[in-house]
Formats: structure tokens, sequence, C-alpha cells
């Protein structure tokens, strides 16, 4: 991993933690919520689609594949938020505010008089 993925990924990191568990929550329920309604819209239309041509068929058949990766993402992104609430207690703030500060470069003129 190079500087600048690291220092990206523990920024993300420091921002993360200062979400609070109840919001994380609640964008996991709303993701759920969301997901099982567009779903049941989906097969509504599915079914409403059955007696139509083999063109439609296929049409119907990649759209199902591609609502199948979507969701499956989407639960898993889902499932990931409720999980942080465990995790974010044991991640030390101070650490990674110090970790950030080590892998940023230092351009000040005492460095570049020093070499």
């Amino acid at each position: 991993m190079t500087v600048n993925e690291e220092a990206r990924i523990l920024a993300w990191l420091k921002k993360r933690v200062s979400i609070a568990p109840e919001r994380a929550e609640s964008v996991s329920t709303r993701i759920r919520v969301g997901l099982w309604i567009a779903l049941v819209v989906f097969f509504v239309i599915l079914f409403g689609s059955a007696s139509s041509g083999a063109s439609t068929v296929t049409i119907v058949g990649f759209v199902s594949f591609a609502v199948g990766v979507t969701s499956g993402v989407l639960l898993t992104y889902a499932n990931g938020l409720r999980q942080w609430n465990a995790i974010v207690p044991h991640v030390n703030g101070e650490s990674v505010e110090r970790r950030i500060s080590d892998l940023k470069p230092n351009t000040s003129l005492e460095r570049t008089r020093e070499g």
C-alpha cells in the first residue's frame, strides 16, 4: 500500500468514526426497506410482462440479474453498517490522527535545508 492510499483510507476511517451509531442503523434500515419496496415493484412488472414476446423476456432476464447483483451489494453494505457499531469503540481516533500527521509530507524549509 502506498503512502497516499494509506492516508486516504485513514481519512475515510476518521470520518466514519464520527458517525453516530443511530445514524448508521437508520441508513441500514432505509436501505432494507427501500430494497424491499423496489423488489415488490420489480416483481409486479415482471409478472405483468410475462405474457409478452421473447425480447421482453430476455430484457426482463437481464434486468433480473442486475437487480439481484444490486440488491446483494446493498444488503452487504447494510449489514456492514449494522456491524460498524460494534467496531467503532475499538478504533483509537488519536492514533489514527497521529498516523495521518506522520504520513503528510514535510515540505518545510527546515527539511529542505537539512539535505
